[in-house]
């Protein structure tokens, strides 16, 4: 049975780690149900922020500077929905709050009141691959500064993964990438299928 474009979830995010697949998942999305795609981070912040990258700043300042980059995407993504637009968001304030976690735990903890301020997504999709199958596929796209980050240090990863898991809303699944992007697309039809607002 074909789904009804106009009845889809109109705001979905796919969130996780570089190298699982995240944003062929998002254009994929975006090609086959016509959502209007953005990434994060969006201008004006994205000029700036390599001023922000760790070790260039305080784990403070960093997180304070994705605060008012996620702002700033929840006034983006009311502007898209008020004009009729069905959007989808590679990566939204969750990314933000796993990625800083790792530099210092209980960094967001007085934060986390602004963040469920801001829209909320219809769904939200994880994507997640084992340890070996990311540094693969970063190494197949020829992303060898990410490969030496300490993000994708193996117990940082984990620790990152299970970041995520902690910060998302009662609208999330958890999809499985470590094999054929086909089966996770099946995966990912079947819920916008449920959740298809009829």
């Amino acid at each position: 049975m074909k789904m009804n474009k106009k009845t889809l979830p109109p705001f979905i995010v796919v969130e996780g780690p570089d190298g699982v697949g995240k944003s062929t998942i998002c254009n994929w999305l975006s090609e086959e149900f016509g959502y209007k795609k953005f990434k994060c981070m969006s201008e004006p912040f994205y000029s700036v922020s390599k001023h922000f990258e760790e070790g260039k700043v305080t784990s403070s300042e960093r997180f304070s500077f994705l605060c008012g980059e996620a702002i700033n995407n929840s006034f983006i993504i009311k502007k898209e929905l008020k004009n009729g637009n069905k959007i989808i968001f590679d990566r939204y304030y969750f990314s933000s709050l796993a990625y800083s976690e790792i530099l210092e735990t209980g960094i967001t903890n007085d934060f986390l009141f602004l963040f469920r301020q801001l829209l909320q997504p219809d769904l939200v999709f994880l994507i997640t691959a084992d340890f070996n199958t990311m540094l693969k596929r970063i190494e197949e796209r020829g992303d060898f500064e990410k490969l030496g980050n300490k993000f994708n240090k193996e117990e940082n990863y984990h620790k990152l993964i299970n970041n995520y898991k902690s910060f998302l809303n009662d609208k999330s699944f958890i999809i499985n990438n470590n094999g054929e992007i086909e089966s996770a697309k099946v995966k990912i039809r079947e819920i916008i299928k449920s959740n298809n607002q009829q």
